[in-house]
């Protein structure tokens, strides 16, 4: 009876301390999930401006991390163009790429996971509501997101 005793108290132990393991772990990434969201925030609203030669109104950031899994550090933007025409999306692509490498720059930013550190993984216009994908590559979830994009978009 004794070892039935033991045995049901080393089940509760060991259990306690895996779901306060997990627990902890959910914490650590939704804190850095949130820190990361800032950031980028403050990256396109400061980048996007000085490509972009009209006036738009970003929604707030949708994690991607919804679809593409835990750990991965890329947020969506949308925002209403009142001229969609006069957008060539390479081209704004190209720039907007450019700005946020001067602005990780600028912040001291960098990345052992990626030459960029932010990345638009996914642009596109739909009717007049420009969608930026934009993710923070400082960890491996993101790093292998923007590869797995990448291999889907053909590059």
């Amino acid at each position: 009876m004794e070892i039935v005793y033991i045995l049901i108290g080393a089940i509760l132990i060991g259990g306690t301390l895996t779901f306060g393991h997990i627990w902890r772990q959910k914490k650590a990434l939704m804190i850095l999930q949130a820190d990361s969201q800032k950031l980028t925030e403050k990256a396109i609203k400061k980048c996007l401006p000085l490509v972009l030669k009209q006036p738009l109104e970003l929604s707030s950031p949708r994690p991607i991390a919804d679809i593409w899994g835990k750990g991965v550090l890329a947020f969506e933007y949308q925002g209403y163009l009142q001229r969609p025409d006069n957008l060539d999306l390479n081209a704004f692509r190209q720039a907007l790429t450019v700005q946020l490498k001067l602005f990780a720059k600028e912040e001291h930013l960098t990345s052992e996971y990626s030459e960029q550190v932010f990345v638009i993984s996914d642009l596109w216009l739909k009717e007049k509501t420009l969608h930026i994908d934009l993710a923070y590559v400082i960890n491996r979830a993101t790093a292998s997101y923007i590869r797995d994009v990448s291999q889907l978009d053909g590059k």
